[in-house]
């Protein structure tokens, strides 16, 4: 795969993101690399440069403060080699480009929250969890499976589920 077709197919995932998560882009920049640094997977805690497939370098929105700005924007790498090692071809890179957005509606926003914020994690099924007003958007790899570990970790903590609904972009 070249370089072009690897970044046309990133660009085609990003476009694919639901409307929610490319808002919370804005001043984020996002580029293509051959391979991690290695301050950058030394940062990660990654020894193996095949081992980071990508890494936000910035302040998250959740640790800024009211007089951020005026600053350059974050960055997200993609590593591309490390990427095409365990993806060849476009069908299984776009295969595995396959996240989806579960939207969790519950009384306990909160609690819901510190519970699934623990479950989360870039090599879980559920890989991140966001606060959106009255709800909350998981970054899921599949929707089914984590609607189930949602549910179950709910019931378990003692809270109720009022709505889980999936969004796959397209």
């Amino acid at each position: 795969m070249d370089d072009d077709l690897f970044a046309d197919l990133v660009v085609e995932a990003l476009d694919s993101l639901p409307e929610t998560f490319q808002e919370q882009l804005d001043n984020v920049t996002i580029v293509v690399e051959d391979w991690p640094d290695g301050a950058t997977r030394r940062a990660a805690g990654i020894g193996s440069p095949y081992g980071l497939l990508g890494f936000y370098h910035g302040v998250p929105k959740t640790g800024r403060g009211s007089n951020y700005g005026l600053v350059a924007p974050d960055k997200i790498s993609i590593y591309r080699l490390p990427i095409m090692a365990i993806c060849r071809t476009p069908a299984e890179l776009r295969g595995s480009l396959g996240a989806k957005r579960l939207e969790v509606h519950t009384d306990e926003l909160s609690a819901a929250e510190r519970v699934l914020s623990d479950m989360a994690g870039p090599d879980k099924e559920i890989a991140d969890v966001q606060r959106f007003g009255d709800r909350l958007d998981l970054v899921v790899r599949h929707a089914e499976r984590a609607r189930g570990l949602v549910e179950e970790a709910m019931r378990a903590a003692g809270y109720r589920v009022t709505e889980a609904r999936v969004d796959e972009p397209t």
